[in-house]
């Protein structure tokens, strides 16, 4: 149930030649579902890990197995503060105030100024950090 939309196989069926092999895509789209599959998922460390099955139609043996292993994460990013209040700026005269960007990813993200009007310079370097 938590897998439902996380999950897709193509081919979904498939036919295999004798002494040959079949390759299909496993798309893998986590849903935020899946941090309740509290059997597979580690609040701790984010891990996730499942043991999928494949069925051999029309056979009675032990279906193939392989494990989907890998680490769940937001890309959640808060700014702070979210409004700039600058008060009275004389022309010519600089005042700067500090932003904070917190990364609540276990995974490192680039970020940057993007799509700024061409009046707008970010410095230094190229406006991402």
């Amino acid at each position: 149930r938590e897998m439902k939309g996380s999950l897709e196989f193509h081919p979904k069926v498939g036919f295999i030649q004798p002494n040959s092999k079949l390759q299909f895509q496993v798309r893998f789209r986590p849903q935020i579902s899946l941090t309740s599959a509290k059997h597979c998922y580690n609040d701790e460390t984010g891990e996730f890990s499942i043991n999928i099955y494949v069925d051999i139609l029309e056979q009675k043996t032990i279906p193939c197995a392989f494990s989907l292993s890998t680490i769940l994460t937001t890309s959640e990013l808060t700014i702070t503060p979210h409004t700039l209040e600058y008060g009275a700026v004389s022309v010519g005269e600089a005042k700067v105030l500090p932003i904070s960007v917190t990364n609540h990813s276990r995974l490192p993200q680039r970020i940057g100024f993007i799509n700024l009007p061409p009046e707008i310079v970010v410095t230094p370097d190229d406006g991402f950090a």
